[in-house]
């Protein structure tokens, strides 16, 4: 018997993916879109726990969240559950505008890297496949009293929402 890897194994899975994939993904979308006042640099942060302090930016959070395991309706002898995992990226510029432009970027390199991904461990006992269910852009904000003062530095997330098919070998 061996121990399970469940909803950790799913963000293991796909933080792995991201890191792997994310700067060539970036680098995709730089050359599609030839606009070099938006920078889309690799991520300097990686973190699998929503409270993280202290980083720096651009960072990447994978979250999961839940996982229904449909035991009533597969009666598998193995696990053939279905989890949430939650993908954000949160970013900082000096103008709004540019922020803005620059978490569609990272988006769009993220759906890139996860939509359809069809992820194993490495000893073959878990597989998942992703599947991107939505995304959704939070509000920009600042920590300066005044939002027109040039060195004013805003931050803006985005994330994404995945449906992870998790096949797991009992």
């Amino acid at each position: 018997m061996s121990a399970r890897k469940l909803l950790e194994g799913d963000v293991n899975l796909i933080l792995a993916e991201i890191k792997a994939k994310m700067p060539a993904a970036l680098a995709a979308v730089r050359a599609d879109r030839l606009d070099p006042k938006v920078t889309t640099e690799k991520p300097e942060s990686y973190f699998t726990f929503e409270r993280a302090q202290g980083f720096k930016t651009p960072a990447i959070f994978v979250i999961g969240e839940d996982m229904d395991f449909r035991q009533a309706e597969r009666g598998a002898n193995h696990i053939n559950a279905l989890s949430t995992v939650n993908v954000s990226v949160l970013v900082e510029e000096r103008n709004q505008e540019l922020l803005t432009k620059k978490v569609y970027r990272y988006c769009s390199a993220l759906h890139e890297i996860l939509e359809q991904a069809n992820l194993s461990s490495d000893d073959g006992k878990l597989q998942i496949f992703v599947r991107v269910a939505k995304m959704e852009m939070s509000a920009i904000y600042t920590d300066s009293d005044n939002p027109n003062d040039p060195r004013a530095v805003f931050r803006k997330e985005a994330f994404l929402a995945l449906n992870v098919d998790h096949i797991e070998n009992y």
